[in-house]
C-alpha cells in the first residue's frame, strides 16, 4: 500500500470517527444521508426523505443507548428524528471532500444500481448499465456520492473503475488478444511442421532433506495423435553454472516419464519428487524430451526444444542455469 493511500484512509478515518461539531439544539447540521423519521429507531415511519447536504436545524438531542445519540431536527416545516452520525457540520462537509474526493470521472464495469444511500439496501434511484459515465463527488462506505445524467446517488465502488484505469485496461487486453493469436498462429506453424507437443510450464522445488523436485507442463497441439508417453532428460546445476550430481546419484543428469494418454487439444502437469538430493542444486534443465505416440510413432526433442517452449513459462533450456542467467533472474 502506497504512502499516499495509507495516509487517505487515515484521515478517512479521523473525518468519519470523530464526532460531528454543532448538534446541540439551535444548530445547523447537513445530512449524509436517510431520512427523518416519527421514532428515534430505524424502524421508526418515514417522514421526510433526505439528501446528501440538506440542511437541518437541531431541535434537541436523545440518547437511546450507551454508544447511539439521536437528533431531533426540522427541514422545511417538518420535524422528526435522525442518528447523529448520518449528520455532519458544514465544515466536516468540507473535510470529506477534500479526503475522501475521487476527482475524475468513473466508468461503470457490469450493470448496477445507484441508490439513495451507500447501502445494498438502499432504495434504487437508478439502473446504471456496463460502460456508462458518473462524475464522482466523494466516497463513503464502500460507494462513492456521483452524478450520471441528471441523477445524483450512491453507487457501489466495485461497480467501477476510473476512465484512464479503462483505458489501460482495454490496452491491456488488446495485447493480449495479439498474443493469443500469434500463440494459434505459432501452434498451426508447429503443428504443419510435424510437431505434436508443446511444453508450457516448467517447476523446480527444493523441500526437506535436501530433495531436489522438478515438474513439466506439457500440451498434445496434434490433431490426430495421441501421446502415450514422454521421457525427459533433466540435468541439475549448482549456483555457478557448474553440472552437479546428487547425493544419491553419480551423475547429474536423471531420466523421467510422463505417462498417458494425452489427447489431442489436452494439457497436464506431471511433478517429479526428489529426482535429486543435493544440497548444492539451484537450477534443472531440460535438455531431451522423447515422446512416444499410441499409434507407435516416436519424435525426439533435443535440438529444437526451443521452438517447443518459446511460449512456455519458466522452461531452462541449455544456457538458462548458467551462472549468468541465474543471477539475473535474481535480479
Amino acid at each position: 500500500m502506497s504512502l499516499a493511500r495509507l495516509s487517505l484512509i487515515l484521515i478517512v478515518i479521523a473525518v468519519a470517527c470523530r464526532p460531528a461539531a454543532g448538534q446541540s439544539p439551535g444548530d445547523t447540521v447537513l445530512a449524509k444521508w436517510g431520512d427523518i423519521s416519527e421514532e428515534p429507531s430505524v424502524t421508526g415511519k418515514e417522514v421526510a426523505e433526505l439528501n446528501w447536504g440538506d440542511t437541518l436545524r437541531v431541535v434537541r438531542r436523545k440518547k437511546v443507548a450507551d454508544d447511539e445519540i439521536y437528533l431531533r431536527v426540522s427541514r422545511n416545516g417538518k420535524e422528526g428524528w435522525l442518528s447523529k452520525d448520518l449528520v455532519m457540520s458544514s465544515e466536516q462537509r468540507q473535510e470529506y471532500k477534500q479526503a475522501l474526493s475521487t476527482p475524475g470521472r468513473l466508468k461503470t464495469t457490469r450493470r448496477g444500481a445507484m441508490r439513495k444511500a451507500p447501502f445494498s439496501f438502499g432504495d434504487r434511484i437508478a439502473t446504471l448499465v456496463k460502460g456508462d459515465t458518473v462524475r464522482v463527488e466523494l466516497t463513503e462506505n464502500g460507494y462513492v456520492y456521483a452524478e450520471h445524467s441528471g441523477e445524483k446517488g450512491w453507487v457501489s465502488e466495485d461497480l467501477l473503475m476510473r476512465e484512464e484505469e479503462v483505458r489501460k485496461y482495454r490496452r491491456k487486453l488488446r495485447a493480449q488478444r495479439r498474443q493469443a493469436r500469434k500463440q494459434i498462429q505459432y501452434i498451426k506453424t508447429l503443428r504443419e511442421q510435424g510437431y505434436t507437443t508443446l511444453l508450457t510450464r516448467q517447476t523446480f522445488r527444493k523441500g526437506s532433506v535436501d530433495g531436489v523436485s522438478v515438474g513439466l507442463g506439457v500440451r498434445n497441439i496434434s490433431q490426430t495423435k495421441t501421446v502415450k508417453y514422454l521421457r525427459i532428460t533433466w540435468k541439475l546445476f549448482n549456483s555457478v553454472g557448474e553440472p552437479t550430481t546428487g547425493q544419491n546419484s553419480e551423475s547429474s543428469t536423471v531420466e523421467t516419464k510422463i505417462v498417458g494418454p494425452i489427447k489431442p487439444g489436452e494439457a497436464g502437469y506431471t511433478e517429479f519428487e526428489n529426482a535429486w538430493y543435493s544440497s548444492v542444486g539451484t537450477c534443472a534443465e531440460v535438455r531431451g524430451i522423447v515422446v512416444e505416440h499410441i499409434d507407435g510413432s516416436t519424435t525426439t526433442y533435443i535440438d529444437d526444444l526451443g521452438k517447443i517452449t518459446q511460449k512456455a513459462e519458466k522452461v531452462r533450456l541449455i544456457g538458462d542455469c548458467s551462472y549468468e542467467a541465474q543471477q539475473e533472474r535474481k535480479n
